[in-house]
């Protein structure tokens, strides 16, 4: 597939193969960095909305908070432990998220946002459950 896109816009400009070829990986090689940035710190799965964050930016999507808040008096944040927990909606991130596009890890093939991917995860008839 890279190879087909990089002969149509080789043919089309003048940049080299090479240069094309060494953008396109460095790019996914950042998408993936990037995925990995919108996982929850406490469940390590894909953030679902709303996202809050503390006041030193470190994110927790609302299935793990709204755990956090049952378990203690007054929520502290799962990575810096500040006591003033979770302070913020993180809007921007939210529609960040939005934009990002997964497959279903258990195989049915189904193409999922990354903010539903949970849900879609606990509902999926792809899923195997363990006993």
């Amino acid at each position: 597939m890279y190879k087909t896109i990089l002969h149509l816009i080789t043919k089309r400009t003048h940049l080299t193969t090479q240069y094309i070829y060494r953008t396109v990986l460095y790019a996914s090689a950042k998408l993936k960095s990037m995925k990995e940035s919108l996982k929850c710190h406490v469940c390590l799965q894909f953030l679902t909305a709303p996202i809050l964050m503390c006041k030193a930016g470190h994110c927790i999507c609302c299935i793990c908070y709204e755990g956090v808040k049952k378990s203690n008096r007054q929520p502290k944040c799962a990575v810096c432990r500040s006591a003033a927990g979770y302070v913020a909606r993180n809007r921007c991130l939210e529609e960040i998220l939005e934009a990002f596009s997964l497959e279903c890890s258990y195989g049915c093939g189904e193409i999922i946002e990354a903010g539903n991917y949970r849900r879609h995860q606990d509902a999926c008839c792809s899923a195997r459950w363990e006993f």
